[in-house]
This record gives structure tokens, C-alpha cells and sequence, in this order.
């Protein structure tokens, strides 16, 4: 996501924001910007997790940086994220951290392997995180959406091609999930948008 989308949507949101542009393909470093959001916001209520990378392809012609950028990306500096901000949501007794994955952590297609191993470890991740932090006033949920209209979504197809049971799935639309999201979720807390 560009930093001016962000700048927009961070315009668009009640109250104040802190927008930050970070590169989760290297995961030492996805949580750098968490001490400054602190400061300038105070401490972190909610964190969300829906970075992501889809690339398509079959793991013999599949390049294996693109495969491990996908897993860093996707699994890893998520797990870096949500344990960056753990401490604090635990010392505080609540918060909660959103994991969305996606639905290729239950559903395995060709092609599609790099993403669901990514997806199926963060969805893992989460699930345990959940169980482990029962009764301590953190909470933990983990979203599984399906195929969703997005440029992200369109070039993977486009790059992958759409053969076989991938062109039977239908694409949800993004524009109509954010807003029937925005109308069920009221959060009175600052924003934070990566």
C-alpha cells in the first residue's frame, strides 16, 4: 500500500493517526516503528494484521527468494509485530490483536503452496496465541476471508493464470467487506495503519 493511500485513508479516520510505510519482507525490523507510534498515539489497544503477499506458481519453477519474501511477509514479521506489542497489551491486562489470513490456510490449491504454508503458519500462530492468553484480558482473533477483488488478488491471477479450480472461486468485493466492516466495528481508540 503507498504511503499517499495511507496518508488518505489515515485522513479519512476519526481522530488522530500515525501513518507508517515499513517493509515486512525483512521481519528484524517490522516492529521498528512500534516506539514512535507509542509515543506519539500512546500505547497500542488493537493491532491488525492484514499485510500480505500473493505471488502464484509451481514450487519447481517457483523462485525460492520470492517463496521465503512471502513467508517473511505473510508469517513472520506478523509473528514479530504481535509479539512487539504483547508486553504492553499484557502489563495493561487487555487488548486485542486481529491475524487476518486467509481462507488458503484450510483450502490447498496447486500453485498456491508458498501462500497457503504461509497462511496456514500464521493462522496456527494466532490460534495458539489465542489459547495462551486466555483470562489475561488480551484477546486474540483470527480472520479467514476467501478470494477478495483486490490489485494483489488480480495480479497473482493474472500471473498464475486462471485454470482449473482457482477460476471456479469467487471474488468477494473489497469496497462493499470495508464497508459493511466500517458499519459493524466502532473502536474508540486511536488508529494505527501500517
Amino acid at each position: 500500500c503507498s504511503s499517499d493511500l495511507l496518508e488518505k485513508i489515515a485522513g479519512e479516520l476519526p481522530g488522530e493517526s500515525f501513518v507508517v510505510t515499513q517493509d515486512l519482507a525483512d521481519p528484524a525490523h517490522a516492529a521498528d516503528w512500534i516506539p514512535k507510534a507509542e509515543e506519539a498515539l500512546g500505547p497500542i489497544d488493537v493491532m491488525v494484521s492484514n499485510a500480505g503477499l500473493l505471488t502464484l506458481g509451481a514450487v519447481a519453477t517457483f523462485d525460492p527468494e520470492e517463496g521465503e519474501r512471502m513467508m517473511a511477509i505473510n508469517l513472520l514479521s506478523p509473528a514479530r509485530l504481535f509479539r512487539a506489542v504483547l508486553p504492553g497489551m499484557l502489563a495493561r491486562k487487555r487488548g486485542v490483536i486481529v491475524n487476518v489470513t486467509s481462507v488458503a490456510a484450510i483450502v490447498t490449491l496447486p500453485g498456491w503452496i508458498y501462500q497457503s504454508a504461509s497462511k496456514i503458519g500464521s493462522a496456527t500462530f494466532s490460534e495458539a496465541l489465542r489459547k495462551e492468553l486466555a483470562g489475561t484480558g488480551v484477546h486474540v482473533m483470527t480472520a479467514y476471508p476467501g478470494m477478495t477483488d483486490t490489485p494483489m488478488t488480480q495480479a497473482g491471477l493474472d500471473a498464475y493464470g486462471r485454470k482449473g479450480l482457482v477460476n471456479l472461486l469467487p471474488l468477494g468485493d473489497a469496497d462493499e467487506m470495508a464497508t459493511r466492516d466500517r458499519k459493524s466495528t466502532r473502536l474508540n481508540s486511536s488508529h494505527i495503519t501500517i
